[in-house]
């Protein structure tokens, strides 16, 4: 691997490999192991006509299209005009060293695409304007932080080309993600930002650190996602990273000030704001110069377009199912899975599609029913029946016509089968679930299946039609029996 990483061989190389074995790899197609003893060397010119083989690589000249991209290609060229480009970003690897970073939108007559250039690559284009015409040769494709568009990358092997006299009828793009503009809005307060503000900038000292969460993207991988909450002197906001940005507050901590450059803003979950990294941000950890860094926490409140909860901002910690009351906030719960319902959608006031997933749990205490809203409903996709979860940062609202309902919200964290639970031996028989008859029995209609044979239940909705027969008599309100009348 040395050969590889310190660029002694790179794609298009001739390369000669001795004493090295063959295996079914996991896609069940044979491939090449060099395993402990194999090696390999790189051919020089006179070594390879002494084969007499002809070896047709892949010429620079064969330059694809934008269009014509698909994800995990590598060596391939392009030409392309530089449409827009965006500040060098800095970051610092896995291995401590510093890493670089450069993001561009480039289009040629057939469709557009963010061109990214990594480390030196990135001081090779340092200057671009946009109007320039580059050449770019054993690049490699890559899909976005959500799968759905493909990038093209610029790593250590690649090649490219400065300051073309070609002529690129490119197409005229405008990414989604800017609104429709491309002017900047520099630095705001964060009281002041507004849903659908694009390429501003922000600062504010941390007040909470989430856990990174996993997911799956729409093309099928893995991707990831870590929220945290700063504030400045005007008001508090929910921050989201994405995929490999995560990597730029791995030395963050709370108390910490950050500066985060060309990010967009969009609606939270139930309503709010949230500012959203984007792949264009450029993130700064304790910026020289700052004023923030002895900003009092405790003195700074939500206002009415950041918050979505609203209430005391004092984590509850965990506590048992049966202690929760209503207007509880950042609580946390553990509990087992009694029931998993159906995903369901909505249509939102606004007029979008919504999702929501409703989950019954349980602790060694009582259990209630857990609503998951969004995107959180992907994370619980695969919950079942008898899984143990663990939510934090979560709030308590009274459910439908009574009784209690634990919202996950979007400063909830879901954590699926933690490995210190002490849950996964619960034994839900030995489980007293008694509450008031008016709130543990009330059910939604369309969740009334056959477990519920022969069991007393409340449910509430509109009267669509009546038959001859009586529909209702008098009941107690306790225990739920009929009452027979007496003279």
């Amino acid at each position: 691997t040395q050969a590889i990483t310190e660029d002694y061989i790179s794609v298009g190389s001739i390369v000669q490999i001795r004493g090295a074995y063959v295996k079914i790899g996991l896609d069940n197609t044979p491939e090449l192991n060099l395993g402990r003893v194999g090696t390999i060397s790189l051919l020089e010119k006179d070594e390879i006509e002494e084969f007499g083989v002809v070896f047709e690589g892949r010429s620079e000249n064969d330059v694809m299209k934008i269009s014509g991209l698909q994800e995990g290609t590598y060596d391939i060229s392009l030409k392309v005009e530089i449409q827009r480009v965006f500040r060098v970003s800095t970051f610092t690897k896995k291995d401590g060293n510093e890493g670089k970073v450069l993001s561009t939108i480039a289009a040629d007559d057939t469709g557009s695409t963010r061109l990214v250039f990594w480390d030196g690559k990135a001081d090779e284009v340092e200057g671009i304007e946009s109007g320039e015409v580059i050449g770019v040769s054993r690049a490699y494709t890559r899909p976005n932080r959500d799968g759905s568009d493909i990038e093209v990358h610029v790593g250590k092997s690649s090649v490219i080309k400065r300051n073309l006299k070609d002529k690129i009828d490119a197409v005229e793009t405008i990414s989604p993600l800017l609104g429709g503009s491309s002017e900047p809005i520099g630095m705001k307060d964060i009281a002041d930002l507004k849903v659908g503000q694009s390429d501003v900038d922000i600062e504010g000292k941390i007040a909470t650190i989430y856990e990174v969460r996993t997911f799956t993207r729409k093309d099928g991988g893995e991707g990831k996602v870590q929220n945290i909450e700063i504030a400045d002197n005007s008001s508090k906001i929910r921050v989201t990273f994405w995929g490999d940005d995560i990597d730029k507050i791995a030395e963050a901590k709370e108390g910490h000030v950050i500066r985060i450059l060309h990010g967009y803003v969009k609606e939270g979950f139930k309503g709010g704001v949230e500012f959203q990294v984007g792949n264009r941000a450029e993130v700064t950890l304790n910026p020289k110069g700052t004023k923030l860094k002895q900003l009092d926490l405790s003195k700074i409140t939500d206002n009415a377009s950041s918050s979505s909860t609203g209430g005391s901002s004092e984590p509850l910690g965990k506590t048992n199912v049966a202690d929760l009351s209503i207007d509880m906030r950042d609580v946390d719960i553990e509990g087992k899975v009694v029931t998993a319902y159906d995903v369901k959608t909505f249509t939102r006031k606004e007029g979008g599609d919504g999702r929501l997933r409703n989950v019954i749990i349980a602790d060694q205490t009582s259990k209630i029913r857990v609503t998951f809203w969004g995107d959180d409903v992907d994370t619980v996709a695969d919950i079942k029946e008898g899984d143990v979860i663990r939510i934090l940062h979560g709030y308590v609202k009274e459910g439908f016509k009574g009784g209690l309902e634990y919202q996950v919200g979007r400063k909830g964290e879901i954590i699926l089968n933690p490995k210190d639970s002490d849950l996964k031996q619960l034994d839900l028989s030995d489980v007293s679930f008694e509450t008031a008859p008016t709130k543990a029995s009330r059910v939604l209609i369309g969740e009334i299946d056959e477990t519920h044979d022969g069991k007393n239940v409340e449910v509430c909705g509109i009267i669509v039609d009546m038959g001859q027969n009586r529909v209702f008599y008098d009941a107690c309100p306790t225990c739920s029996k009929k009452l027979e009348t007496a003279d």
